[in-house]
């Protein structure tokens, strides 16, 4: 099915891009300012798991106007919601947990186009999708692995 015949709207890369700003600020402020180090990293968790229960959401979204319903689009679409709660516990219950909670977060990221990958398989995607999707994806994933090796550095 892979493509429809409607293109993304022109705007949307350059707006996905700027989400990324908040994940490039934490780590700016994560790497140049030790006292403030801890609140960068936070607030990259944060960000990341948030952007990463909202690419579940989209699925949710893709699979309830889907004209024919694919179980498994559903069961896809909470697992990154449930993921990131998974880490925040993780995180929030030990800091020796951080560069895992941070890790597994990114490794969301960096693996959702799979799952992109495989609804266009059978729904129906705008041209431009997979491209937008794997930029700021792997945008975003990257970041948060940086995110999650800095964690190792800051107290």
């Amino acid at each position: 099915m892979s493509q429809s015949q409607n293109a993304l709207y022109q705007g949307a890369l350059l707006l996905g891009l700027a989400g990324l700003l908040p994940q490039v600020a934490a780590c700016i402020l994560a790497l140049t300012n030790n006292d403030l180090a801890m609140y960068g990293l936070v607030s990259g968790f944060a960000y990341a798991a948030l952007i990463f229960s909202f690419i579940g959401g989209v699925w949710w979204g893709q699979a309830l106007v889907a004209p024919t319903k694919h179980a498994w689009i559903f069961v896809a679409a909470v697992c990154p919601s449930l993921i990131s709660w998974v880490a925040a516990l993780l995180l929030f219950l030990n800091l020796k947990w951080w560069p895992y909670a941070v890790s597994a977060i990114a490794i969301g990221l960096l693996l959702s186009p799979l799952i992109d990958l495989q609804i266009s398989k059978v729904l129906a995607q705008p041209r431009g999708w997979m491209r937008l999707r794997l930029t700021l994806s792997i945008g975003l994933g990257c970041l948060t692995l940086l995110m999650a090796t800095l964690t190792l550095h800051v107290g």
